[in-house]
């Protein structure tokens, strides 16, 4: 199966990538806190916004600290 085999070739989530701008425009988000493993979206994440004409929304990382 064709999906089978590109799913462990590459990594996408579609939906993920799409839905989160809309999302957190709908629920009125101007400033995002998110963990470092999404950093490589954030560039994605605006272009949604600005294809869609919806605010821009400032994106802050953050990492896990360890004891």
């Amino acid at each position: 199966m064709l999906i089978a085999v590109l799913r462990t070739k590459y990594k996408a989530y579609p939906t993920y990538d799409l839905a989160c701008p809309i999302i957190d425009h709908i629920d009125g988000v101007t400033h995002a806190l998110r963990a470092n493993e999404y950093y490589a979206r954030h560039e994605q994440y605006q272009w949604f916004l600005q294809r869609l004409d919806l605010p821009k929304i400032e994106m802050f990382d953050f990492r896990s600290v360890k004891h």
